[in-house]
């Protein structure tokens, strides 16, 4: 394996060790109607999204950070984070299959 193709490695790695811990605080954040703690994960989320290449899964996280910023917490951003899990899902599901 090539040093490139273990730095994604150890990166993918990390994210998919991270990223539900993640994602359950930003869950949590929601029930609890937090905003400052939503906007903080979603902020995190985004960049190690950003960082491995999600484009789509990045800006459903931005989208919520701008609702927990504004305190925008109603069945909108619901319906965000519902969007936000599937993308990080189907981006995991991308991350897995990587030929590296």
């Amino acid at each position: 394996m090539s040093p490139d193709g273990k730095l994604i490695r150890q990166l993918t790695g990390i994210f998919f060790e991270q990223c539900p811990l993640i994602i359950a605080d930003v869950r949590d954040a929601l029930e609890r109607r937090d905003a400052k703690a939503l906007q903080a994960k979603c902020h995190q989320l985004r960049g190690s999204l950003l960082s491995l290449g999600s484009i789509r899964a990045s800006q459903e996280a931005q989208q919520l950070e701008i609702l927990g910023k504004s305190g925008q917490l109603d069945d909108g951003a619901v319906v965000r984070f519902t969007n936000l899990e599937r993308h990080v899902d189907l981006f995991q599901k991308a991350l897995h299959n990587l030929p590296v």
